[in-house]
């Protein structure tokens, strides 16, 4: 696994598709987790509250001062650091701005590679993600791993 000097750059889920039930979204902050490690960054994503269908929760929503940490507590392997950063937190030492640029693997996996260019020489970048994490994740995950070409 990858050892993370700093975890200085952020990934911030800002258009996720639609709300879902709690296995649905923390299976999303999974893959984006993921790729945190890969870019040794950390993830926000939106509070549950816009993230979880009430329907899945007896058509009651949640509260908006709930957050996540309430349901599952995400931390890196290997030092247990927290791995979402809250919204209530500040955040303003970016360097680059990346957005992905459509929903297709291929421009997400192009961002991915801007950020980490960007890691590798000790900037810090803010990679705000679009779309639907289903309709790119797994093309991304092989392209990760060496086993398909941006194409």
């Amino acid at each position: 696994p990858k050892r993370c000097l700093y975890r200085r750059s952020l990934i911030n889920l800002t258009h996720y598709g639609w709300r879902a039930g709690l296995r649905d979204r923390l299976n999303v902050i999974g893959i984006i987790a993921n790729l945190a490690g890969f870019l040794c960054a950390r993830v926000q994503v939106p509070k549950p509250c816009q993230m979880l269908e009430p329907l899945h929760n007896h058509g009651a929503s949640i509260p908006c001062d709930v957050h996540w940490d309430a349901f599952y507590t995400l931390t890196y392997r290997d030092d247990n650091a927290p791995l979402l950063f809250e919204a209530k937190e500040s955040f303003n030492e970016a360097t680059v701005h990346i957005k992905t640029q459509g929903i297709k693997w291929q421009d997400v996996a192009k961002a991915v590679y801007e950020a980490s260019k960007v890691q590798q020489h000790g900037g810090i970048f803010i990679l705000e993600m679009h779309g639907n994490v289903w309709l790119w994740s797994q093309r991304l995950e092989g392209w990760m791993r060496g086993a398909t070409a941006i194409q």
